[in-house]
Formats: C-alpha cells, sequence, structure tokens
C-alpha cells in the first residue's frame, strides 16, 4: 500500500512518498524528494524538452538478525526491527516530445547505506534507461 504527495513550487517540486509492506515480511518505506524541472517548449522541431534532476532519500525498517553475546563461550541469535536511511539517488532525466513521440533518456546513481546492525556488501550504482512511446489517438 502506498500514497504519494506533491508540492510544486516551480520550477522546484518537492515529494514525499510512504510505502507499508506486507505479507511473509512488515517493512515502512518512507522517500523525500526533490527536483528542479527546466523546461523549453516549441523548440526547432522538439515540442517539449524537459530536464528535471531529483535527489531522493529512502527511509526504511527492516529487521535485523544479530548475535548476542550471552557468556564468553555462548551466544543467541535476536531479531530486532531497525529504521535509519537506505539509500541516497540522484537521477538525471531527460523527456523530449516531438509530435505524437515521446523519448525519456534517464542516469540514476545510487548510494546505498546499511541500517544499524545490517551487512549489506552493497556498493554505489549507476544505470542508465531509455524509453520511446507512442502517443495514439482515438
Amino acid at each position: 500500500l502506498g500514497i504519494s504527495n506533491f508540492l510544486e513550487l516551480r520550477p522546484i517540486t518537492l515529494r514525499l512518498d510512504y510505502q507499508f509492506y506486507f505479507g511473509e515480511k512488515i517493512a515502512h518505506r518512507i522517500m523525500p524528494g526533490i527536483s528542479w524541472s527546466l523546461e523549453k517548449k516549441n523548440w526547432g522541431k522538439v515540442d517539449r524538452f524537459l530536464f528535471y534532476p531529483t535527489f531522493n532519500i529512502l527511509f526504511g525498517s527492516e529487521v535485523i538478525t544479530e548475535a548476542v553475546r550471552i557468556t564468553l563461550f555462548r551466544s543467541r541469535l535476536q531479531e530486532r526491527t531497525v529504521f535509519g536511511v537506505m539509500n541516497y539517488s540522484l537521477t538525471a532525466p531527460i523527456s523530449i516530445r516531438v509530435k505524437d513521440w515521446s523519448f525519456m533518456f534517464s542516469y540514476t546513481y545510487n548510494i546505498p547505506k546499511s541500517l544499524p546492525g545490517e551487512e549489506l556488501g552493497l556498493t554505489n550504482s549507476g544505470y542508465f534507461s531509455a524509453s520511446i512511446s507512442r502517443f495514439l489517438h482515438f
């Protein structure tokens, strides 16, 4: 289940998303973000050119299992729920619209963070994505 909220203060947009995950596990995710829109309309053959860099922070909860020392030679596993920053992301999308066609190109850079007591072993990563859409009029 999720809810999203936007506040547009042109050219800045503030966003806040909340997700509740349930099933075998239960988790909460909160992601505030800020984006800045740079738009140019009717630019040569391009109907609309939009560049909107975005910065997001992902907060969340996770169940962590850790060994707790009871004595010098004995320990037991203990589960606890922790909450904190899970990821930072920077996205640089470009959207181009020409007549009924829309082209989207984006680069995202992720900086994962371990929650207290969590051992992720993840490294920073980036990826490109692209899409082409055609609008059909009925």
